[in-house]
Parts: structure tokens; C-alpha cells; sequence
């Protein structure tokens, strides 16, 4: 059968999928009837959110979700770029930062940056939101292929998760 899938990447994804009734994006709602898509793909937006945008949006995904859909979200990990504050020498991150305060920069705000994530925090709203089955997966690894469309790119920042509605 076919897997129907929508896609949110990056930073201007507002002006393709979504409208919103005011300047702010509390009030974000997708294109879609509810119900309707199999898997969504989010990779590197919901940074560009604040906190309660995000989680609207993530609201959103679920509502479009039909049941036992996945949700696969990518974004850059909170705890990758602490470790390499701490320890660039042994850290993961593959990213060269003059400084681990450069690192924490970059992440925080360099790029209208306007959330941080790390599994936790990034749980805890998925969980409020009606998600379960959270499960932190790798770059290309997870549990539906055609939701496997992550960026080489981002893969040695990124933290990978899936849950289901």
C-alpha cells in the first residue's frame, strides 16, 4: 500500500504548508483534514520555534496523523553540543567551533534559532501531545523507510526520534 507522507524542513517551511491567523505562530494549523498521512517527516523547524509554537505544531502533526501513524523528528541535539563544550576533544559533534561557547552559539541562536532540544524535553511535549511509542532511532535507522530522508549533512548534530499517534 502506499504510504502517504508530508515533509517540514527548515526554516521558512511556514509559507509552504501552513497559514496562521496572526503575526506570531501560536495558532499554526497544516493544510490537511485529520487523519490523513501515514508518517511525517520534520527535520530541523521546530528549533526555529519558540517552545508553545513548537508544541502547537506538534499538536498539529498528530491531528494530521492517522492512527499508528509515525511522526520521525530530527532536530540539533541539545546534549551533542554540551558535550563538546565539555570535552571538544572526545565529543561527537563533528563540527569545528573555535570554542565550546562558538558551539552553544550556534545552537542557541545562530540561525533565528528560538528553541533548544534534547530527548527529555523533546519527550515530554511529544508525550503531552498524545504520542507514544517514543523511541530515539539514528540517522537513516527507523521504523518506516520512506520516512528515512534524513540530511548527511546534519547527521553528527542531530538527534533522531520517532513516536506514534
Amino acid at each position: 500500500p502506499l504510504y502517504s507522507i508530508i515533509t517540514i524542513r527548515g526554516l521558512y517551511f511556514s509559507w509552504l504548508i501552513f497559514f496562521h491567523t496572526q503575526k506570531s505562530l501560536k495558532s499554526i494549523s497544516i493544510i490537511s483534514k485529520s487523519n490523513s498521512f501515514s508518517g511525517v517527516f520534520s527535520e530541523h523547524t521546530i528549533e526555529h520555534l519558540y517552545p508553545s509554537e513548537a508544541c502547537n505544531l506538534i499538536k498539529e502533526v498528530f491531528r494530521i496523523l492517522k492512527k499508528d501513524g509515525i511522526f520521525r523528528i530530527v532536530v540539533p541535539d541539545l546534549k551533542k553540543y554540551i558535550d563538546y563544550y565539555v570535552d571538544s576533544k572526545n565529543s561527537t559533534l563533528d563540527k569545528n567551533f573555535s570554542t565550546g561557547c562558538e558551539a552553544i552559539w550556534n545552537i542557541s541562536q545562530n540561525f533565528e534559532h528560538k528553541s533548544l532540544w534534547d530527548a527529555e524535553w523533546l519527550k515530554i511535549n511529544l508525550e503531552e501531545s498524545g504520542f507514544s511509542n517514543f523511541k530515539i532511532q539514528s540517522f537513516k535507522k527507523g521504523d518506516v523507510k520512506e520516512l528515512l530522508i534524513d540530511k548527511e549533512s546534519r547527521k553528527n548534530e542531530s538527534l533522531y526520534i520517532e513516536v506514534r499517534k
